[in-house]
């Protein structure tokens, strides 16, 4: 409503059991910030906040977007993270204010389809230097995929993160952790590959590196690893990787990250060759190539009109081809 008027100092707690918003009426600042919606709705925040103490994230989502979001300080706590509610995040954009070298970690996710995709991303800053950084998780392919820079063989083609800092320095360095989950196709479902798919698995970051946008493993340095929630032994399907610190005066300006190998032991899922469109009948004919399938169900073929928005068309069944392979579909 707009008719409130409680105080900052007041804790604000959303436990409807449907849909949301936090209306106009919500202060600036909160001192504590819970969703615990019963039948995981969301809530739509309706304006920025700043969020003092902690941001209890317990059952349902936050909703943001890139001009309303909300900011957690530097000694804003967060409850239940990395994994102990994968139902319950921050559905777009969360800022974290920092000036200390303790880790910002951003309990960040989106909803795709019927899949619930809980993608938090961590940062350690290397210095005390007052800053800022917000991060968006992104599951759908960056708009560059093509790696010709070694070591990287490929990147991944479902997922990237989003992360900007309002410093355009090497103040704003820090350490990298990205997570992966089901969704990553991380290894490719042969325990005898995963071992391999690990030690393979690196931090792509997409940058200029002066002779036009590349992806690069920046640092070379070994990546280490750390699972969750194994429901067997070998399963690699939830954790999160650490692996490069950074030292580039625009690195924080604008930067696009995500998961990616040195081999083709990791999945990610597949290579896109080509992808072509041309028109047939007033139709389109839509085709593409690909190689090294593993663990493919289909291919989904999605529509838009602003290139944001995406509507599915139709599918196309797997091969399970691991040569070139060509495939069609009309829309």
């Amino acid at each position: 409503t707009t008719t409130r008027n409680f105080s900052s100092a007041a804790n604000y707690e959303y436990y409807g059991s449907t849909f949301q918003s936090t209306g106009n009426g919500l202060p600036s600042s909160v001192k504590n910030l819970i969703i615990n919606k019963p039948t995981y709705d969301k809530v739509d925040l309706s304006a920025p906040v700043n969020i003092d103490d902690s941001l209890l994230l317990q059952k349902g989502f936050l909703v943001s977007s890139n001009s309303i979001f909300p900011t957690l300080r530097d000694t804003t706590g967060l409850i239940n993270i990395p994994y102990g509610y994968i139902r319950s995040f921050v559905i777009g954009p969360v800022k974290i204010e920092k000036a200390s070298t303790t880790p910002a970690i951003f309990p960040i996710g989106k909803i795709k389809g019927t899949d619930t995709l809980f993608a938090p991303v961590s940062l350690l800053p290397v210095n005390t230097i007052a800053k800022s950084y917000t991060a968006e998780y992104f599951p759908q392919p960056y708009s560059d995929t093509i790696t010709d820079t070694l070591p990287i063989d490929h990147v991944s083609r479902v997922e990237y993160w989003q992360i900007k800092s309002d410093l355009n320095s090497a103040n704003a360095d820090a350490k990298v952790f990205l997570s992966w989950r089901p969704y990553s196709k991380v290894g490719d479902d042969t325990a005898a590959h995963n071992s391999a798919a690990l030690a393979d698995l690196v931090i792509a970051h997409y940058f200029d590196d002066g002779a036009g946008q590349k992806w690069n493993m920046e640092g070379g340095a070994a990546a280490t690893f750390v699972i969750f929630c194994p429901t067997a032994p070998g399963d690699i399907s939830y954790g999160i990787i650490n692996q490069i610190s950074h030292n580039s005066s625009s690195f924080y300006t604008d930067s696009i990250f995500t998961l990616a190998t040195k081999s083709r032991f990791n999945v990610l899922p597949v290579k896109l060759i080509k992808f072509s469109a041309v028109p047939k009948n007033n139709l389109t004919q839509l085709l593409w190539t690909t190689e090294e399938e593993r663990s493919m169900e289909k291919y989904e073929i999605e529509r838009s009109s602003d290139g944001i928005s995406f509507s599915l068309v139709t599918f196309v069944s797997s091969l399970q081809k691991f040569v070139q392979w060509n495939y069609g579909a009309l829309d």
